[in-house]
């Protein structure tokens, strides 16, 4: 069987927070405590849900460029399936995934209504299909899936470019009524809990009459923003209730408010130029068992991601049973620091990202520690990414966007290797007999997934429960 192999960007998709200026949803901006130390003097305190946005961005999912408004959309918009805190996906407009080789049947849940009441059909999804394999935002989830055609009213045929098991994870994209979406200032009609209206001073998400979801405030009120800085500081005050970053720039705020980290799939890892010095495998496997992962998160990501020694999200359905080696730390230091002693190992890194500079420098001190010399090489985008193409490193820190079936396909020069991650995805071999595979051929060494953070008003009495590309996945169910 041919397989098809796919070039990617080794570098994450950043999508920087572009926002415009802050109106206050506080009638009472000051803020306060009183006797008790409670919080006092917020719109948050009378009980209204307010979250910044980018009115000028506008609310089209396939335009939308900031991160605030891209947060936003899947409570305007609903996918054929969302994804739980497993990746594992879970019935929305659509049901009844069937995988056969390289197709997928989805059929269409029978009642699923748009916000104007009218039915979702199969000739919506192909719509909405086309409009997301040609955005930036879902072109590289939708790598894979070729095409898409109306197999009857209510199912569609998804054609995969290799059989994937674990497709119906990448079937997340926003499905809007055909052709409400042709301009990039549209705003489509949506199947998601909230439908969208602009005010003079911002806008409002009202619940979606034809939704069967239950809301505890039957309106959210967003505020539009144009300066990021004060986002945090009107946090605190009671100006917003909530307000997510991806820390994509590279340095954090102090948060003086609640705040839970947010998975955002985004594997940290070191690449390594195997036809150099680490052309040897068991100098890869040392390697990776020399590195203290929670000290490089730590030092380098402020706490701010989850270690993992596997090339997959460790929160990945998909890796029940399946453990990753225990290594012998003073062996592999031992053998680390004999094979590259009298070296200067050259470490590549992107210095546009604060915390990836530190992430690098954490990793020299440890290299040091076992004896091992190095020379970090901190250079902008431009001359890193041509740094990494063109092998002038030894390791270089990178970061790549995982999709939900954990596709890890760019990341894979060796052909055998790729196509062995393929069998994997096709259920030829196991996920287990694929991990064992890599540990002992370690093409690059997995370090962390990184996460974002959702700061909240500590005014909040519901449980906040971010899920894989949907930051307010319950926002249904918050109370004030």
């Amino acid at each position: 069987m041919k397989i098809k192999v796919f070039r990617r960007v080794t570098a994450i998709i950043m999508l920087i927070c572009i926002v415009a200026s802050f109106t206050s949803c506080s009638k009472n901006p000051s803020g306060g405590k009183d006797d008790k130390g409670k919080n006092t003097g917020s719109s948050s305190t009378e009980g209204q849900i307010c979250i910044p946005y980018s009115r000028e961005d506008g609310m089209n999912p396939f335009t939308a460029k900031s991160l605030l408004n891209s947060s936003i959309m899947p409570l305007l918009y609903s996918g054929l399936f969302s994804l739980n805190e497993k990746y594992e996906a879970e019935d929305a407009l659509g049901k009844d995934a069937v995988v056969s080789g390289t197709e997928v049947t989805v059929t269409m849940d029978s009642g699923a209504r748009f916000s104007d009441g009218s039915t979702v059909t199969a000739d919506d999804v192909v719509y909405s299909f086309n409009l997301s394999k040609n955005s930036v935002y879902y072109s590289t989830m939708l790598l894979t899936v070729e095409s898409v055609v109306a197999a009857a009213r209510n199912k569609v045929v998804f054609k995969m470019a290799v059989a994937d098991k674990y497709a119906s994870a990448l079937l997340t994209f926003p499905i809007v009524k055909l052709n409400t979406a042709a301009e990039e200032t549209s705003i489509p009609v949506g199947a998601g809990p909230y439908v969208y209206t602009a005010t003079a001073d911002g806008g409002t998400l009202t619940p979606n009459s034809h939704s069967e979801l239950k809301y505890k405030k039957d309106k959210i009120i967003l505020s539009n923003t144009a300066d990021t800085k004060p986002l945090m500081h009107s946090l605190v005050i009671g100006n917003i209730t909530a307000c997510f970053d991806d820390l994509s720039g590279g340095e954090s705020e102090r948060i003086n408010a609640s705040s839970i980290q947010v998975d955002l799939n985004n594997l940290v890892f070191l690449g390594l130029k195997a036809d150099g010095v680490f052309s040897d495998e068991k100098l890869r496997r040392s390697l990776s068992g020399v590195i203290d992962r929670d000290k490089l998160i730590n030092s380098g990501f402020e706490g701010f991601g989850t270690p993992t020694k596997l090339p997959f999200n460790p929160a990945w359905y998909g890796l029940k049973g399946v453990n990753s080696v225990k290594h012998d730390k003073d062996s592999d230091s031992a053998y680390f620091g004999q094979k590259l002693s009298g070296r200067t190992i050259k470490i590549l890194v992107c210095s546009d990202n604060n915390f990836k500079v530190k992430f690098a420098e954490e990793l020299a001190s440890q290299l040091s520690a076992v004896g091992v010399k190095t020379n970090i090489i901190s250079v902008a985008y431009d001359a890193y990414r041509s740094s990494v193409e063109s092998g002038n490193y030894d390791i270089y820190v990178g970061e790549y966007k995982l999709t939900g079936d954990m596709n890890i396909s760019g990341l894979i020069n060796d052909e055998e290797f790729k196509n062995k991650y393929f069998e994997m995805l096709s259920g030829t071999i196991t996920v287990k007999d694929f991990v064992k595979d890599f540990e002992n051929t370690m093409p690059f060494v997995p370090v962390a997934v990184r996460n974002g953070v959702l700061a909240y008003s500590r005014n909040v009495q519901t449980e906040v429960k971010p899920m894989p590309g949907s930051v307010f996945s319950n926002l249904t169910e918050w109370s004030v």
